[in-house]
């Protein structure tokens, strides 16, 4: 039974990732990811109970997700709230309950993560390919005046913004160093997919892009044991990003310290944005608007019809104050799982790399959401399904271990 219901969650994350039902007319007629999600819960109901409710990250999930149904009825706009908000919550969580219930071996981790890293690096090269052979940007961002810089966004099937797009090449890339000496497979990935995942992070022009990819690399060189090598990596990748920047990208990321720079407005406008997220939170400080209403709240009490580009001020504005606290509560929960001992230091090594992965990669991800939105996407109970597996699948080989 778990069996089945792994290859069906492998099955939901291609179609999540790769978007399917839009590719493929028919499955999105039968509303083919939903079925499969019914099917994931069903043959949950009907396996075998686990120890996966004892991880500290189950819990305080649970108690986000008992705020979240608690705070509705305070909600501003409750039929926004049912129609729309709770829907795209769940479709984000539900990637933390798959991936514990149905992942319960190291194998079948490295599997999971390996789809992962494959998905993600389709919505690369979906759009590199365009952009090399059709001259595809599909976004573009004001520098100053009535002047515009052309941006690399997802492929017209995939509709995430650059800083979205910069987001996906982040996820991948400590995995493909972390992995690199796991087996042949993924030292093939890291040697096709890192060199082109580099130059589509220079053709999304994302700043946020660009110091995640920094914090990355500051992560990868303290969790290796093999410093020297990883400095020579990020020395060539650095030498290999800069030799694709033109000016007008050198200016944009230029901008992040020089207020001098063409492209500063843009970051003193983000900075704007930021404080009436604030202020339209404040609205309603202890109860917020209601899952998923930041872009109706900023559209009605704020200056843009946009969600708050903030996790934090996204989730005040969504869920209060009491909201906020709960999901910092669970983002620590995350951590400490992450930096469990276990899972970094006595585990197998497909286990040790995995976890490691997770830790730059959450890092990296605590940093991007100050300036991205996330509460009811899927990354956090991604990356916290995935650390609470790390462990329990070194607990179970440590236990079998014992009994052999």
């Amino acid at each position: 039974m778990n069996t089945i219901g792994l290859a069906l969650y492998l099955l939901f994350m291609i179609s999540w990732f790769l978007h399917l039902t839009s590719r493929i007319p028919w499955l999105g007629a039968i509303r083919f990811d939903l079925v499969l999600v019914l099917l994931l819960f069903l043959i949950h109901m009907l396996q075998k109970r686990t120890s996966d409710a004892e991880a500290e990250p189950y819990r305080k999930l649970r108690a986000l997700v008992f705020t979240v149904i608690v705070l509705t009825p305070f909600a501003q706009w409750p039929g926004s709230v049912v129609h729309y908000g709770l829907i795209n919550f769940l479709k984000g969580i539900v990637f933390f309950y798959f991936t514990i219930w149905f992942v319960k071996t190291q194998k079948q981790l490295l599997l999971l993560v390996t789809t992962f890293v494959l998905c993600q690096s389709f919505r690369i090269f979906e759009p590199v390919y365009l952009h090399v052979t059709e001259g595809y940007w599909g976004s573009r961002a004001s520098i100053a005046g009535w002047e515009f810089m052309e941006r690399l966004s997802g492929a017209p099937y995939d509709v995430i913004n650059p800083n979205g797009l910069a987001y996906v090449i982040l996820t991948v890339i400590p995995f493909l160093i972390m992995l690199f000496e796991v087996s042949k497979l993924h030292k093939l990935l890291a040697i096709a997919i890192m060199p082109l995942s580099l130059y589509a992070l220079t053709l999304t022009g994302s700043r946020s892009g660009f110091v995640g990819l920094v914090i990355i690399a500051a992560a990868m060189l303290w969790l290796s044991k093999r410093k020297m090598v990883h400095v020579i990596l990020i020395g060539l990748g650095a030498i290999l990003i800069l030799s694709f920047l033109n000016e007008g990208l050198k200016d944009r990321y230029r901008s992040l310290y020089d207020t001098n720079s063409r492209n500063s407005a843009t970051v003193e406008g983000r900075l704007t944005g930021l404080k009436n997220n604030f202020a339209v939170g404040m609205r309603r400080p202890l109860f917020g608007h209601g899952i998923g209403t930041s872009t109706e709240a900023n559209a009605n009490f704020g200056d843009k019809a946009k969600p708050a580009h903030n996790i934090f001020l996204e989730t005040f504005q969504e869920l209060g104050l009491i909201g906020l606290i709960a999901l910092v509560i669970y983002l620590r929960a995350v951590f400490r799982e992450i930096f469990k001992a276990d899972a970094l230091t006595t585990a197998e090594i497909p286990t040790r790399k995995i976890s490691a992965a997770l830790a730059a990669l959450a890092v990296a991800t605590f940093f991007f959401g100050f300036a991205s939105y996330g509460l009811s996407s899927y990354e956090w109970y991604f990356i916290g399904g995935c650390a609470v597996c790390a462990n329990l699948t070194s607990k179970r080989r440590e236990e079998l271990s014992e009994v052999s």
